[in-house]
């Protein structure tokens, strides 16, 4: 064979092979940075909300079990006392009841916020599906369980998650839409949960905290992370070791 001939060819092969591989390295690029934007966006901060709120659940049920009730809730007796609190109280003795309902109110926005973007996420068809199942299991559990309806979560997270900004509201700005009497009746619900479950009435929260293991755990999964939900509770208990 002629060498300029052989040259040429390898040449042209060599030039193909080039573009093939560039177009594949590119190709995965855009891909990875696609998973980047949707675990950024979507995933990882229900991961965390789902953390926060497990944690808190399994304080309060760790409380209740030793002393019955949890004094830390029950600074009112009926959810219609926080429309006339003072800013003071929502960050002093009723903080923990009311912070309680503003991480719930946090994740129900995720979840939907999720749930509404799911045909947009780079996932497959069967992860897409276990997906949507997950998600139910949880939204099922606040309408059925907690009585707070789905449409009541619908309102919820309309009010709490600000589309032009991207972003959940602060626990201020939750603070004062509570406090408003036209805004009060939709979040009562959410109120009342927490303070059945300060009496002792938490027969359910267990099935809520585990189908947030589920879905905590499914998300974990999807991004290659760690356990979260584990990972926030021994980020808790090496907190209080060092403070005593």
């Amino acid at each position: 064979m002629n060498i300029d001939l052989a040259s040429a060819i390898i040449s042209a092969i060599t030039s193909f092979l080039v573009v093939i591989i560039s177009h594949v390295l590119i190709r995965q690029n855009e891909r990875k940075q696609v998973l980047e934007k949707d675990r950024d966006n979507y995933i990882n901060p229900i991961r965390f909300m789902l953390s926060e709120n497990y944690y808190r659940m399994k304080e309060i049920l760790n409380h209740i079990e030793k002393n019955g009730k949890d004094e830390r809730i029950l600074f009112i007796d009926e959810a219609e006392e926080v429309i006339d609190k003072d800013e003071s109280w929502y960050v002093e003795c009723g903080c923990f009841l009311i912070s309680s309902c503003y991480f719930t109110a946090c994740l129900m926005a995720y979840i939907e916020n999720l749930r509404r973007d799911i045909p947009f996420l780079k996932i497959s068809r069967r992860q897409d599906a276990k997906l949507i199942g997950l998600i139910n299991k949880i939204v099922v559990d606040f309408s059925k369980n907690l009585n707070i309806f789905y449409v009541i979560q619908m309102n919820i997270v309309k009010d709490c998650y600000i589309d032009q900004n991207n972003r959940i509201i602060t626990y201020r700005e939750f603070c004062r839409l509570i406090q408003n009497k036209e805004n009060f009746i939709w979040y009562k619900s959410l109120i009342n949960y927490y303070l059945r479950i300060g009496r002792g009435e938490c027969n359910t929260v267990p099935y809520l905290m585990e189908h947030m293991r589920e879905l905590a755990k499914y998300l974990d999964n999807i991004v290659s992370g760690g356990d979260s939900i584990k990972q926030k509770l021994l980020a808790e208990k090496e907190s209080r070791q060092k403070v005593v």
